[in-house]
């Protein structure tokens, strides 16, 4: 890779068929939203779409006894990223203060409405771009 490169790099999407936990500590957490910092609004669509599908793909398949807890560990990994970009797009004092109210009410919500997004068949930037619109209820 030449130093032109380098500069020159698209951002680094979650993967949606091998997430890798990335926010389970403080540091990961703080790289992360300094990453999403950077991103364009299409570049943060793009990066939700790619967390949702990661999460789904994880949930609808059927994972043995022995990666029940490496499975869970990325879907806890990928609820945060969720809550990390609605961070950088409401603010992070808002999305905390839902959060703090019903953390697991909170992630219901994002689920169900990612769900109702889903059913559009969208491409990824206007999947993240629609459900970042519809939560605005949640975040607004």
């Amino acid at each position: 890779m030449s130093i032109l490169d380098f500069f020159s790099s698209k951002p680094k999407f979650t993967s949606v068929t091998t997430p890798k936990t990335e926010v389970a500590t403080e540091r990961g957490a703080r790289k992360y939203f300094k990453k999403l910092s950077h991103f364009t609004m299409p570049e943060l669509c793009i990066e939700l779409s790619h967390v949702r599908a990661a999460k789904y793909n994880l949930t609808s398949m059927p994972s043995g006894l022995n990666d029940f807890e490496r499975t869970q560990a990325l879907v806890a990994d990928l609820n945060d990223k969720t809550l990390t970009i609605c961070m950088v797009h409401f603010g992070k004092e808002i999305v905390i203060r839902v959060w703090q109210l019903d953390p697991r009410g909170t992630n219901t919500v994002i689920d169900r409405t990612d769900n109702v997004v889903a059913e559009q068949d969208l491409e990824p930037e206007q999947h993240g771009h629609e459900l970042l619109y519809r939560l605005t209820e949640v975040f607004g």
